[in-house]
């Protein structure tokens, strides 16, 4: 899984991706990575279906934290070749977040329609899981409804932290 998620940050992330270290914590493939245009940064990708590897039949969430930016951006990946202005909407707990695909067509993850979403996504995630520790999120779009378990997440979160000092 860590090697599908390395080629998939490739296409999305940057020109040139420097693989440092790579590991997996509860179910997410997590990567240290540096790159020419974000530095050094962590990605978790969770995938919980079948298909994983294929790009096209998934549906997975990505955490990519960026030492540049202190930050952490919550994504989801819905497949290839979505058109520009994708809409989605992401729910956990009772909050909702729209999510657009941003680029032109191609293997692009959805990102937060407002980047001040980002931690206040991150934050509903810990919020769910502190409530129920089976917690999930759900994608929705006009491909349908999709799930994924945030199980793990508070151990990815504390890895990023601790490795990157991203929090």
């Amino acid at each position: 899984m860590c090697a599908l998620l390395a080629s998939l940050s490739l296409s999305s992330f940057a020109s040139a991706l420097e693989i440092k270290n790579q590991t997996v914590i509860k179910g997410w493939s997590v990567i240290e990575a540096k790159t020419d245009r974000d530095g050094h940064s962590y990605q978790a990708l969770r995938c919980d279906q079948p298909g994983c590897n294929s790009r096209e039949a998934s549906m997975s969430l990505l955490l990519w934290g960026s030492k540049y930016r202190n930050a952490i951006t919550p994504m989801v990946g819905l497949g290839s070749d979505l058109p520009r202005r994708f809409p989605a909407q992401l729910s956990v707990g009772r909050k909702l977040f729209a999510y657009i695909q941003n680029k032109k067509p191609g293997p692009h993850r959805l990102l937060p329609k407002r980047k001040s979403d980002d931690a206040k996504i991150v934050r509903a995630m810990l919020s769910a899981l502190s409530r129920d520790p089976q917690a999930v999120v759900h994608v929705t779009s006009s491909l349908g409804e999709r799930k994924i378990s945030l199980n793990g997440l508070p151990e990815v979160l504390a890895y990023f932290d601790e490795h990157c000092w991203i929090n």
